[in-house]
């Protein structure tokens, strides 16, 4: 015995379904992008699950200069150069910078007001500082980078940094 016979496709039903949906989410996205009063900003913030950031001294501790090698060659070395004799770049060759003053080098005479300004010594505290963010160490400085948020980074490469020249004592603890 022979079951009923199967309805055809119906295709108009079916475009009348998919007209109905899409006059739905055209409506919804119409009246929502008008409710829209401001454009919605997101902003990525970096949080330490162990909290604030601990004292340049705690990484100086774990620094490991092999790390801040890599890190000078792909971020710093864009426009710095660290080796005895080599050319000043965008910005003057670093070697021996660690434990020296401030924008002290008189081979390197393109130093903005704003950082010539600056008294003291690249000790760990203000390499750190600097490194964080040139621009709210030294509001004005023409160095264009944006600065180094993480602080093993940055105790990695003043790791690395002061031992190609540089005369500060080295933290105990760090490779």
């Amino acid at each position: 015995m022979a079951g009923p016979a199967p309805q055809p496709f119906n295709k108009g039903l079916l475009l009348l379904v998919f007209a109905g949906v899409s006059a739905v989410i055209v409506t919804a996205w119409l009246v929502l992008g008008q409710r829209a009063e401001a454009p919605v900003t997101v902003e990525t913030v970096k949080v330490d699950p162990q909290g604030p950031e601990r004292p340049i001294a705690f990484y100086l501790a774990q620094a490991d200069a092999a790390r801040g090698e890599r890190f000078f060659r792909g971020r710093c070395g864009v426009c710095h150069t660290i080796e005895t004799g080599a050319p000043q770049g965008i910005g003057p060759n670093l070697v021996g910078v660690m434990g020296n003053n401030i924008a002290s080098r008189p081979e390197y005479g393109s130093y903005s007001t704003a950082l010539a300004q600056q008294t003291g010594d690249w000790d760990w505290e203000t390499t750190s500082r600097f490194l964080r963010s040139p621009r709210a160490f030294a509001p004005g400085t023409r160095m264009a980078f944006a600065g180094v948020t993480d602080p093993q980074d940055r105790a990695d490469v003043m790791l690395y940094m002061n031992g190609q020249g540089g005369s500060l004592p080295n933290p105990a603890g760090a490779r």
